[in-house]
């Protein structure tokens, strides 16, 4: 059985909270596992890493987001970020190393470690059917639904209110908390 991971659930794996330790022990105790994420989940993931970059407004901000950015597309290792020497950077730094320094550096290395499965033609049409049946559902979301529904996988996902209402698409949340 193969199942994809939703961005919310890789999200809670990726932070390592509860939810993200309830997602790993279901994990652990399934038999004969094929587990992967979709382009459309690594898309929406670089995705708010470079909205975090262009929301950066002081001139400080912005420098240490564009040089770091430049850093890690040259490298996934990259050195510690500078603290000094620029004013008022310390008080951007926390928030950058947080949120999009060490971020952009493990999604680099998370997606390293994961299958990737992709839109191709096939999810295209499967997407198309989908836009005209559930014209209200978000795009993201659909595009997913369709490549999970052309791999006869099972998507983890908490966002059942959306992708609930695709009546053939297997869902199950595994960030509540699970008996084994």
């Amino acid at each position: 059985m193969m199942y994809i991971l939703d961005t919310d659930h890789l999200s809670f794996i990726q932070r390592n909270g509860q939810e993200g330790k309830q997602i790993l022990a279901r994990l652990a105790v399934i038999e004969e596992l094929e587990v992967a994420v979709t382009v459309i989940t690594y898309e929406e993931q670089v995705r708010g890493r470079l909205n975090f970059l262009s929301k950066a407004r002081t001139l400080d901000e912005q420098i240490l987001a564009y040089t770091n950015f430049k850093k890690e597309c040259n490298s996934v290792l990259v050195p510690p970020l500078y603290k000094g020497g620029l004013g008022g950077v310390e008080e951007c730094c926390t928030i950058l190393e947080k949120w999009y320094y060490q971020g952009l550096q493990q999604l680099a290395l998370d997606y390293q470690s994961i299958v990737i499965i992709p839109f191709e033609r096939a999810a295209a049409l499967e997407h198309q059917r989908l836009r005209k049946m559930y014209p209200r559902l978000g795009n993201m979301d659909l595009k997913i639904a369709a490549i999970t529904l052309i791999n006869n996988a099972t998507s983890i996902a908490r966002n059942k209110s959306d992708f609930g209402q695709v009546l053939e698409l297997r869902i199950e949340d595994w960030s509540a908390a699970y008996n084994q």
